[in-house]
């Protein structure tokens, strides 16, 4: 069965949200994209079934366009968007224990590959909030997200706690590498709570390109995290921690200083220290004048 998805999803089942959720899925993960997925990893069933790999991807996708319908509801609002090449148009839309099958042989590794494949910048120069200074500007941040209380989650993924219990879901680390003009995800990656964001940022530079200025919240700071983002030949702009100490060496006309910023290590001397390797940078005291904030 080889279908396409059509550019308007509209059917009596079909809600006003889900309709142009779906619509535009066709333009973000065309279907030559689903079955090249498919075909590279070698994961196309042997024999033809209700569920084919690639619409089962395509479902992967749009079950989180809908999240409060249930998986054969989004299913068949998918497949009512489909213009169907084969025959038996009509077919019954397979059940959800069907679906919770087709999506264990399936696997994550596709999923990954279809997400790595799709998330890349979409921002043009006239998109409002793109680029500065002649840079695409993107921003690496952390989150934590709730997931189901199950046994297995729980191994996986840990709890976080207060000073008083464990939180009542399982908790994971997400980190995300975004598109500030168009909040696009770049690429993102997901690990147990206990897992420092840290971990996270210095694996999403992989998708840092010479191209763009990464923004980072003062949890953030790190020269490690830096020199790799420099190695990349992009450049960063990132808020610092009240107990960063970088000593001003250069006093600027708009109020900035320069001072140079070298590598913390505690186990060597001071004059050690002095002589590392440092990288010249700009400090600039900024306050945000915001009518909206109170105060």
């Amino acid at each position: 069965m080889r279908y396409m998805i059509r550019k308007t999803v509209a059917s009596p089942q079909t809600s006003l949200v889900a309709a142009p959720a779906l619509a535009a899925l066709a333009d973000a993960v065309p279907p030559a994209t689903l079955v090249a997925v498919v075909e590279d990893l070698g994961v196309r069933e042997q024999r033809r079934r209700k569920l084919p790999a690639d619409l089962l991807l395509a479902l992967s996708v749009a079950m989180h366009l809908d999240p409060l319908s249930s998986l054969e509801t989004v299913l068949r609002r998918l497949v009512s968007g489909l213009r169907l090449l084969a025959p038996d148009p009509d077919a019954a839309v397979a059940t959800r224990s069907a679906i919770c099958q087709a999506r264990a042989r399936l696997g994550a590794r596709p999923v990954v590959a279809l997400c790595h494949r799709v998330c890349r910048p979409r921002a043009t120069r006239a998109t409002p909030g793109a680029f500065r200074f002649g840079l695409r500007l993107v921003a690496l941040d952390g989150t934590v997200e709730h997931v189901p209380d199950t046994a297995a989650n729980e191994r996986a993924f840990g709890r976080g706690r207060n000073q008083h219990q464990p939180t009542a879901f399982p908790q994971v680390r997400g980190v995300y590498l975004a598109e500030c003009g168009t909040h696009m995800i770049i690429d993102a990656g997901f690990w147990p709570i206990g897992t420092s964001e840290h971990v996270g940022a210095h694996r999403l530079v992989r998708s840092v390109t010479p191209d763009m200025l990464v923004t980072w919240d003062r949890g953030l700071y790190s020269f490690a995290l830096a020199a790799r983002i420099w190695a990349r030949g992009a450049h960063i702009l990132g808020r610092m921690p009240a107990g960063a100490k970088l000593a001003a060496d250069t006093l600027l006309a708009d109020g900035s200083a320069l001072a140079t910023w070298r590598p913390a290590d505690r186990g060597r001397g001071r004059r050690a220290r002095r002589a590392a390797d440092g990288r010249r940078v700009r400090i600039i005291t900024s306050t945000l004048q915001d009518p909206a904030r109170p105060g």
